[in-house]
């Protein structure tokens, strides 16, 4: 019976070592982005409670385009923006 060509002889080949490629570290973030992301989401945190006071709401009630959900709107917004923003710092 014929030998098989793909053991050599009965010797296995060596297969070369993977060398793993260096791990990169990511650069650091620019020293705005911390305290923009802490005070968009502080912003947004008072523009939702002082936009749901009853005083705060009768005076900007009548707002073009959002009406008496201009405070949910910004407010939601401009913490999702925050959020954002501290989800990338490093």
């Amino acid at each position: 019976m014929p030998e098989s060509r793909h053991t050599r002889g009965g010797k296995r080949r060596v297969k070369p070592q993977r060398q793993r490629a260096p791990e990169k570290r990511p650069e650091p973030s620019a020293p705005w982005v911390g305290p923009t992301g802490v005070g968009l989401v502080g912003g947004g945190a008072v523009v939702l409670l002082l936009g749901n006071l009853p005083a705060v709401a009768d005076l900007l009630r009548d707002l073009p385009g959002l009406g008496a959900n201009w405070a949910l709107v910004v407010g939601i917004v401009s913490v999702a923006a925050g959020f954002g923003l501290l989800m990338r710092w490093r």
